[in-house]
């Protein structure tokens, strides 16, 4: 699924805002960060380093942020992880470890809740997906509007 094309308009309810998802990227490059700041991609935190590329295929490709607008915060979060992930990077290159520390902190103690968001869309929207977390029975179903 992750590879598959992204719509022009969402098949279920029709709207424009479609984005295609990426994945657990390390690098995020300006023409992604370009797209995202457009409305076009999402980043997204798996918390599945264990996947290899075959089992990322499973991994939705992309979202429709009007039917499941979870979407929104799971971007924000993967984002704000990217960013700490690069100012944690440019501070051990300055030797300043002490901020790289400060930094991962704030990485591992923002886990739990994006952990738990992306757990909720991926069992709705991958459910042959295996995740570690209980969740609302409710997610299982196909129609997750109203969920979200």
């Amino acid at each position: 699924m992750a590879d598959a094309a992204v719509p022009k308009d969402c098949p279920q309810c029709g709207d424009h805002r479609v984005a295609r998802v990426y994945w657990d990227r390390g690098y995020f490059s300006a023409a992604d960060r370009a797209a995202a700041d457009a409305g076009r991609a999402i980043l997204a935190l798996s918390d599945r380093a264990d996947l290899d590329r075959a089992a990322r295929r499973d991994l939705p490709g992309w979202a429709c942020r009007l039917c499941v607008p979870e979407w929104e915060e799971a971007h924000r979060y993967a984002l704000q992880d990217y960013e700490w992930q690069l100012a944690k990077e440019s501070a051990v290159a300055a030797h300043d470890f002490e901020q790289a520390g400060r930094l991962r902190d704030q990485q591992v103690l923002a886990r739990p809740e994006w952990s738990a968001l992306t757990g909720r869309l991926l069992r709705c929207l991958a459910p042959g997906l295996q995740t570690h977390l209980p969740f609302d029975p409710r997610w299982r179903t196909t129609d997750v509007v109203g969920l979200a």
